[in-house]
């Protein structure tokens, strides 16, 4: 092969040989109020119009399958105490939290596993987790 198409290929090949790997995501430390510590990987507000209401999205990388519903509810349960006193300190009424597996290789794309929970604030001011 002539040197120039072994950089070629060596250009084309690389990033798939170096990705192997697939770095973590980016993430921010949230300490929860029962003392544990998440990685929180984004926030943001949203309005739904059939609700009529505002509300605050929490992703978070999880060491848990997300296949594992009744352990991943309890570590949920424990992040929500950490979103409610927002909600309320921003008078929203939904708080959807997302935990999210961290990202596993398929060839050259990383493969996301998630789950939702969506907590609603009712008329008479409880909050009720709808999944």
């Amino acid at each position: 092969m002539r040197p120039r198409r072994s950089a070629l290929l060596l250009t084309l090949l690389l990033p798939l040989i170096a990705g192997c790997g697939y770095p973590r995501s980016k993430f921010e430390k949230k300490m929860l109020p029962s003392g544990n510590e998440i990685r929180l990987l984004s926030t943001h507000t949203f309005y739904v119009e059939s609700l009529q209401a505002s509300g605050l999205e929490w992703k978070y990388e999880t060491d848990l399958s997300t296949k594992d519903l009744p352990r991943l509810k309890e570590e949920v349960l424990d992040v929500w105490e950490g979103l409610r006193p927002e909600l309320v300190r921003e008078k929203l009424t939904v708080g959807v939290i997302i935990a999210r597996e961290p990202p596993k290789k398929w060839g050259s794309f990383p493969d996301y596993q998630s789950h939702k929970f969506v907590f609603v604030k009712q008329k008479r001011g409880e909050w009720q987790l709808q999944y």
